[in-house]
Parts: structure tokens; sequence; C-alpha cells
């Protein structure tokens, strides 16, 4: 005799089983999730530890170089470790940055590389008894990862050191500000500047460019 058909051989799981397999597929979205943050991190703090290593090749071999070459050396490390556009749109306004053609912000952007430049050059090209420490990795604004570091001095006590790092899904991860004591270079900066955003980006590229030629004249 024929088996008769029952339509309960093709029906939909039952309330307990999905309830069983939701939770696992959670599980899976959770993991994949860490594992993300997790690498997210790791890139933030290879990032910090690649400055760290550059500038303390600078304060070992700084003064030996002479300007020019340790303004290309720490140019090269500043390439590899920021991200320019980010810190130079929060240190002189994002709105101001918006604003410009690609051909201004192009401008900007290559004069506050040079305004970095001169400053770790005029900080940290020579010998200095300090070290640098990361610390660990925090959760930043906007997806962003904080590296939290310490300058370490032989004497006094240490200077935190926060670098925003943003991780994008595609790209290469760069620091977007730097936090000394808790303050923000990039807001800092901005006070100072922004004022100067607001006339265009030729007259701000400007004066950028005349602030790292004093800060490097003082060098030499």
């Amino acid at each position: 005799m024929t088996k008769a058909f029952s339509p309960s051989a093709f029906a939909k799981p039952r309330f307990g089983t999905a309830m069983r397999i939701m939770p696992l597929a959670a599980m899976a979205f959770a993991a994949l999730f860490a594992l993300g943050s997790t690498a997210r991190a790791q890139d933030a703090a290879a990032v910090a530890d690649k400055l760290h290593a550059g500038l303390e090749h600078l304060m070992a071999n700084g003064e030996a170089m002479g300007l020019e070459a340790a303004s290309d050396y720490i140019g090269g490390v500043v390439d590899e470790t920021y991200d320019l556009p980010a810190l130079t749109a929060q240190s002189i306004g994002p709105a101001s940055f918006r604003s410009y053609d690609d051909a201004g912000k192009a401008q900007v952007v290559a004069a506050y590389r040079q305004f970095v430049i001169a400053n770790y050059v005029s900080r940290f090209a020579r010998k200095l008894p300090i070290t640098f420490k990361t610390l660990g990795t925090s959760p930043g604004p906007k997806g962003a990862t904080v590296v939290n570091t310490e300058l370490q001095r032989q004497s006094g006590e240490p200077v935190n050191l926060d670098y925003v790092v943003r991780t994008p899904e595609e790209g290469r991860a760069g620091i977007a500000d730097v936090l000394y004591n808790g303050v923000s270079e990039a807001a800092r900066r901005r006070s100072e500047l922004s004022s100067l955003a607001r006339l265009g980006a030729e007259p701000l590229a400007d004066a950028l460019s005349r602030k790292a030629s004093t800060i490097a004249a003082t060098q030499q």
C-alpha cells in the first residue's frame, strides 16, 4: 500500500529548533565583528609603533643627517603613518576644508605636511633621553581606534600620547589626531588656523608654508 503524503515533511523547523539556530548565527556574527575589531586595533597599534620607530631613528641620527636629509626621512615616516587629509581637515576646520576644490585641498594638505615635518624635526632631530611605550588601544570617535602610548623621560612624569587612527575597510590606516596629555593637537591648531582657513586655500597654504620655513630656520 502506498504511504500517504504528509505536508509535515516539508514544514518549517519548529520554534525550538529556530531558537537554537538564531543564537548560533548571532555568535558567528559576534565572532566576525570581534575579529574585525581586533584586526583594526592591531593595524592602529602598528601605525603608532612605526611612527615611534621613525622618531627614535631621527633622535639617534638626525644631527648627523643634516636638516634636509632629516626632513626627507621623517617626511617619509609621516606619509606612511598619517592620514594627512583627515588631519588637515581637523586642524583647520572641516567646513573650510570641504569648501575648497580638489586643487585647493591638495595645496593645503601639502603645506600642512611640511608644517608637521618641520615640527617633528625641530623637536626630535637630536639625541634625547626619551623612549616610547604603547599601552593599548580603545574604540575612538566615528569608528576610529585610539592607540594609548607614553613618551617616557629619564626625569619627570611621562607624557600621555594618544593617537586617533582611522582604520578604513579599504586603504591604509592613518593618524588623524594626536592627544598630548588629553589635549587634541588638531583642536589646538584649529584655534590658530580657522580664521586663516576661511580666507581660502591659497592664503592658508602660504601661511602654513611660512610657519614651516620659520621653524626650519631655527634649526640651521
